[in-house]
């Protein structure tokens, strides 16, 4: 799981490149405390993570990741 989420959030590059980028993880409900654990182990050099619970937080970041179960109260408030 960890693997593949790293993946999606690093595609490959040549080795001993720094991409700097910023994610931010969907923090409205369920265990997002888990998916930025996960990210945090990874050790990865240029990763900064943030908790994205407003449109201002959301701004502020490059990829968003969703943690399982949000994804429905993430449709309900775009409606």
């Amino acid at each position: 799981y960890r693997l593949s989420m790293f993946r999606a959030i690093f595609p490959m590059h040549p080795p001993g490149t720094i991409l700097h980028v910023n994610v931010g993880v969907v923090a409205i409900q369920g265990d997002f405390e888990k998916h930025l654990a996960s990210l945090r182990a990874t050790g990865r050099e240029g990763l900064t993570l943030s908790e994205v619970r407003t449109p201002e937080d959301l701004a502020r970041v490059e990829r968003v990741i969703l943690p399982g179960g949000e994804s429905t109260t993430v449709g309900l408030l775009m409606q």
